[in-house]
């Protein structure tokens, strides 16, 4: 991967999403909840006028449930490059905006948990850490799996 990339926190790891598929961070955001969803679906939020369906980031990825934590961003994405919707991901808090190089990253190891590779692309070597790439057209997939 080569370009920017918006990083993210879950708990204590640092993920990131290209920056291109990121339509905005709200860090103060109301939602309403739906009754007999699945843990990982927050609930709808109303995005100046568009319903926008949330969910639980840390969830899909480690199975643990965000929201019971204090404070919480919500990232918005797009659904597609072609597709007007968006999906709202509730995450920890926003990092900063970074750029990578090719030679910066890696395939996801082959010892890896199935469950993590799901929607991790790639993993970044930088300095002090390693950056988890996440694949939000993957998410969106999977999400769309669970509407139907």
């Amino acid at each position: 991967m080569r370009g920017k990339v918006l990083t993210f926190y879950i708990d204590d790891a640092l993920y990131g999403v290209p920056i291109n598929t990121v339509k905005e961070i709200d860090r103060q955001f109301e939602y309403t909840p739906v009754p007999g969803t699945p843990e990982f679906f927050v609930g709808l939020m109303n995005m100046r006028g568009q319903v926008v369906s949330l969910f639980d980031m840390a969830n899909l990825i480690n199975g643990t449930r965000s929201t019971k934590k204090k404070k919480l961003s919500c990232m918005i994405l797009r659904n597609s490059q072609q597709d007007p919707d968006y999906l709202g991901l509730i995450i920890d808090r926003p990092g900063a905006v970074i750029d990578i190089d090719d030679d910066m990253c890696e395939p996801c190891p082959a010892n890896m948990d199935l469950s993590d590779q799901a929607f991790i692309s790639e993993i970044v070597k930088l300095n002090d850490t390693l950056l988890l790439i996440v694949d939000p057209y993957k998410v969106c997939e999977e999400m769309e799996q669970f509407a139907n």
